[in-house]
């Protein structure tokens, strides 16, 4: 069956901070800054942590609804986002007894395809929402293992950056 071969990839990110309102990220491919915004309800030039988050979840939801609508065979002429979330800084900004996080996310998706069929439109949808790997990210409960780092410091490159069992390549048991 095609669904049994397992595809997995491996990422892997570094993150660099020097100060509490802004992060430098590294990628294989890119580097971006992440930074707090100066002050609340003023437009910035910034994107927060949390913009972040959603962001990637707009991106794999837009990158999942054009793979499916390119396997049905469908003309996708139109795809818009709004994603929004709620969340209470205050269990951020000290301790309580709530965790801080996103509250609740909401996403208005439209669609226009070459029928305009809303039974098709729907479909787009739900299937996204069943395989866009961060919908189900967030969704899920995963582990996150947070941890210092062995003594022995890697740099961090183009060319480090390999799967677990690209690391084993080369040792012998």
């Amino acid at each position: 069956m095609q669904g049994d071969k397992s595809e997995k990839r491996y990422f892997d990110i570094k993150g660099t901070s020097e100060n509490p309102t802004e992060t430098k990220i590294e990628t294989p491919g890119t580097e971006i800054s992440i930074k707090e915004h100066k002050a609340t309800n003023k437009p910035q030039k910034t994107i927060n942590p949390e913009e972040h988050l959603l962001s990637a979840l707009t991106s794999c939801l837009s990158r999942t609804i054009h793979l499916i609508a390119y396997e049905k065979d469908i003309e996708l002429k139109k795809l818009q986002m709004n994603v929004a979330a709620d969340v209470d800084i205050k269990n951020y900004k000290q301790k309580t007894s709530q965790k801080p996080g996103l509250e609740k996310i909401k996403i208005q998706i439209e669609t226009q395809t070459q029928t305009d069929s809303e039974k098709t439109q729907k479909q787009l949808i739900q299937q996204a929402k069943e395989r866009s790997i961060i919908t189900n990210t967030l969704r899920n409960k995963i582990e996150i293992q947070l941890k210092k780092p062995r003594k022995q410091h890697r740099k961090h490159g183009k060319n480090n950056h390999k799967t677990p069992k690209q690391k084993n390549r080369g040792r012998s048991s």
